[in-house]
C-alpha cells in the first residue's frame, strides 16, 4: 500500500485514459449480520437486499462477545482477562461454554433481612435480556426474561433461585430454564456465582427443542448489582 498523494492520482488516471482494458484490481468488503442480509434472483441478475439494522453499537458488540466467548475454553477465557473465577471452590473445566446471557435488573422487591449482623437485605428480583446459543453449528439468538430470588446467607454467601424464560429471536419458540445457584461477593461491585441450569422447551420440533430435557452449568458475574452476564456449558 501507498500514500494516495496528488501526483499518485495523475499517476493512477492517466494509466486510465491510456486503455479501456486497464483497470484497478481492488475490493469491497461489506460485513453484516446474516440476519439482516438475504439475495434473491431476477433473470440474470442477482440482488443483495440489506437491511437496516437498528441494534445500537453495544448490542452488537455485546452480541459479538457472547459468540466469542461460546467458542473458547475457561483458560483462553483468562488469557484475555475474561475471568469468572470466584472464591468458592471452582475447578471444573467443562471447555467451550454454549450459551451466553446479558441481562439487566427491571425489578428488585426486600423480602427482609432474616440476621441482623448482616445489612444486605434479601430480594424478589426480575431482569431480561438476550444472548445466544450454540447448537449444533448453528448460532440462535434469544432474548430472555427472569424471575428468583437473590439471598443472602449468614455466612456471606449468595443464593439465587428462579426461572429464566427464552425466546428465540425470531419468535417461533420458547424455552424455560431453572436455575439455582451459589456465590459470594468478590468485591462491592461485584457478585460471582456458580450454579445448574435446567431445560425444557415448549414445541416438540421447535427451534429450541435441543434444550428439552438439558441440564447446563453456569458461571455467572452480577456489577453494580444490575448487569448480569452469564456463561453456560451443557451438561453431557
Amino acid at each position: 500500500q501507498r500514500v494516495l498523494t496528488d501526483y499518485r492520482v495523475e499517476e493512477i488516471a492517466d494509466y486510465l485514459r491510456e486503455s479501456p482494458k486497464n483497470i484497478l484490481p481492488g475490493a469491497i468488503i461489506v460485513a453484516a449480520d446474516a440476519d439482516y442480509v438475504s439475495a434473491h434472483v431476477d433473470g440474470a441478475n442477482v440482488f443483495i437486499d440489506v437491511r437496516d439494522d437498528t441494534r445500537d453499537f453495544k448490542t452488537k458488540l455485546e452480541e459479538l462477545f457472547g459468540a466469542f466467548t461460546t467458542r473458547i475454553s475457561s483458560e483462553e477465557l483468562a488469557s484475555a482477562d475474561i475471568n469468572f473465577s470466584s472464591s468458592l471452590n471452582d475447578t471444573f473445566n467443562l471447555g467451550t461454554p454454549f450459551l451466553v446471557d446479558y441481562s439487566t435488573t427491571t425489578g428488585l422487591t426486600s423480602i427482609g433481612t432474616r440476621t441482623p449482623d448482616i445489612s444486605t437485605e434479601d430480594f424478589e428480583v426480575t431482569f431480561s435480556g438476550f444472548g445466544i446459543i450454540n447448537h449444533d453449528n448453528n448460532t440462535i439468538k434469544h432474548t430472555s426474561n427472569s424471575s428468583g430470588i437473590y439471598i443472602t446467607n449468614p455466612d456471606g454467601t449468595v443464593y439465587q433461585k428462579g426461572i429464566m424464560k427464552l425466546r428465540s429471536e425470531k419468535g417461533n419458540d420458547t424455552a424455560t430454564a431453572e436455575y439455582e445457584s451459589i456465590g459470594y461477593q468478590a468485591n462491592k461491585e461485584i457478585v460471582l456465582d456458580n450454579g445448574i441450569i435446567l431445560f425444557n422447551s415448549s414445541i416438540p420440533k421447535g427451534e429450541l427443542s435441543f434444550l428439552n430435557n438439558t441440564m447446563a452449568v453456569y458461571k455467572d458475574k452480577i456489577e453494580g448489582g444490575l448487569n448480569i452476564t452469564t456463561i453456560a456449558w451443557q451438561w453431557k
